[in-house]
């Protein structure tokens, strides 16, 4: 089997950050919250994503020793059939609440995997499987913060069974993130800018949805 083939990435310092808002709401809301973000993003999309999340070992020398990482791939919306490259998605330590206390900001590196088998070249990495989902919803874009709408759901059902949502009650998640940013050497502050926008859009989702800083 041959190796999987990943996109170059950055190699030297500073790693590209990232920052995200999180809250979840209960199914009768969804209506209200679809609409609300209508009119405030400027494009929407469906939304069907499996996704596995995996931890570091905390092996020196493994590259594994802090945060955590996300391998990602677009399903079919009708079939749930994997279309598409899988995305690896690094993510760091996050930076302490005391630096910044209303989002989550944290080091990010995100990678294709052109092909081979992905899952076993992150275990080559030095990390270990935690858990895996489905994401079923709709992803909103506001400049170019990412919004996401969705449920999760068990992955891969066998037929004739259906997916189900792995919170009994039925909840929804959104979820509001930054691309991953680098910091220039100017006085420009592009990271600085895209927190302002993720602020931004909480104060347009209050009294519906409490956004806000969720550590994970």
């Amino acid at each position: 089997m041959s190796a999987p083939i990943a996109s170059p990435g950055p190699t030297s310092a500073p790693t590209p950050t990232e920052a995200t808002l999180l809250a979840s709401f209960a199914p009768s809301l969804l209506p209200a919250v679809l609409d609300r973000l209508t009119l405030h993003a400027h494009s929407s999309q469906p939304l069907h994503l499996r996704e596995i999340v995996f931890s570091g070992k905390g092996g020196a020398g493994t590259g594994a020793e802090e945060g955590m990482l996300r391998l990602r791939r677009e399903l079919d919306w009708e079939t749930a059939e994997e279309k598409g490259n899988w995305l690896m998605a690094v993510l760091l330590k996050p930076e302490p609440p005391r630096f910044n206390p209303d989002i989550l900001v944290r080091p990010a590196i995100h990678t294709l995997i052109h092909h081979g088998d992905a899952q076993a070249f992150v275990s080559a990495l030095g990390y270990q499987k935690k858990f895996e989902f489905t994401k079923k919803g709709t992803v909103f874009s506001r400049g170019t913060l990412s919004i996401q709408v969705y449920q999760l759901f068990t992955p891969d059902p066998q037929p004739p069974h259906a997916p189900h949502p792995l919170d009994p009650t039925g909840s929804y998640i959104i979820e509001v993130k930054t691309p991953p940013i680098l910091q220039s050497a100017g006085p420009a502050n592009p990271l600085g800018a895209a927190i302002a926008q993720c602020l931004e859009v909480r104060d347009v989702m209050r009294g519906l949805v409490d956004l806000k800083r969720v550590d994970q």
